[in-house]
């Protein structure tokens, strides 16, 4: 990862952090906010601005119609659009942006523990036993 790749990622890192946004690498080596209707990209060269693509029609015409938000091309089912950085929640909320988890919501993830094989076998020999 070069030193550029590195610096655009901790900026849009820093920029998703109090939205719980989760920051990826796409297969371009480009830091990204993946979403359900489309993603957000970071564009260096504007500053503060950021960018959203989205492939979805209806979304598409969503974006259009934002006034805070200008065009940066668009076809006919798909689109790239420029926005400033400070309107990212409204941004993330319209394309489903993907959170990451709190800590204490992964409580239900905890694994089962089986018992050992021998706990196993001699609780089958109690049951025949007793049979």
């Amino acid at each position: 990862m070069t030193h550029a790749i590195q610096q655009e990622l901790e900026q849009l890192r820093a920029l998703a952090r109090p939205f719980r946004y989760r920051v990826i690498l796409n297969s371009d080596e480009e830091a990204i906010l993946p979403g359900v209707h489309g993603q957000v990209e970071w564009y260096a060269f504007k500053g503060e601005i950021l960018g959203a693509h989205t492939e979805k029609k209806h979304t598409l015409n969503k974006l259009k119609n934002l006034s805070w938000v200008s065009s940066h091309q668009i076809g006919d089912t798909e689109g790239s659009f420029l926005f400033p950085a400070e309107r990212l929640e409204e941004m993330g909320t319209l394309l489903k942006i993907r959170r990451k988890r709190k800590p204490e919501t992964g409580s239900h993830l905890i694994h089962f523990q089986y018992s050992p094989r021998h706990e196993v076998h001699e609780t089958r020999e109690i049951l025949e036993k007793a049979m």
